[in-house]
């Protein structure tokens, strides 16, 4: 499973609306306010939370042209030659990974979630087979993948 920050973001506005504004003592103005205030922030948070991997890379775009004009003009003679050579790998990189066609967050999260639905249904085909032996190499291979996920995950939330 991946992890989804707009789900979690979700999960926190549910939790501020569902237990915590409920529970502040309607005379205290100054914590209803903070606390509406959080859950509009929250609120904000969750719509642009899609568009921050495509501004990231647009400013790698720009950030890498910038440091290509700026390795390109008459100051840079003054720049000294070991990060000189740095911005030039950097600007490399840059450029491989904004060549790359990387698909929006959303089309991605999409198109990931159609293929997890098909294995369903190749791994549900592969259980029909009378193949004892098929049966246990594909489960073993929903184990392995299953191992990663749990793996990963714990990465995602015990490792912050």
């Amino acid at each position: 499973m991946i992890p989804d920050i707009g789900l979690e973001l979700q999960s926190i506005l549910r939790s501020m609306k569902d237990a915590v504004i409920p529970a502040i003592d309607p005379a205290n103005e100054v914590a209803m306010e903070q606390a509406s205030l959080i859950c509009r922030y929250v609120d904000g948070m969750m719509h642009r939370v899609d568009q921050l991997y495509d501004f990231e890379l647009i400013e790698l775009r720009r950030v890498a042209q910038l440091n290509a004009d700026l390795l390109s003009s008459p100051a840079s003679v003054n720049i000294p030659p070991a990060i000189a050579a740095q911005t030039r790998e950097e600007i490399t990189e840059a450029q491989a990974i904004g060549a790359l066609g990387i698909p929006p967050l959303k089309q991605l999260a999409s198109l990931t979630k159609s293929m997890k639905e098909t294995a369903d249904l190749l791994i549900d085909g592969s259980f029909k087979s009378s193949d004892a032996h098929a049966r246990r190499v594909v489960s073993d291979m929903v184990l392995e993948y299953t191992k990663y996920e749990i793996e990963e995950r714990k990465q995602y939330l015990f490792q912050r």
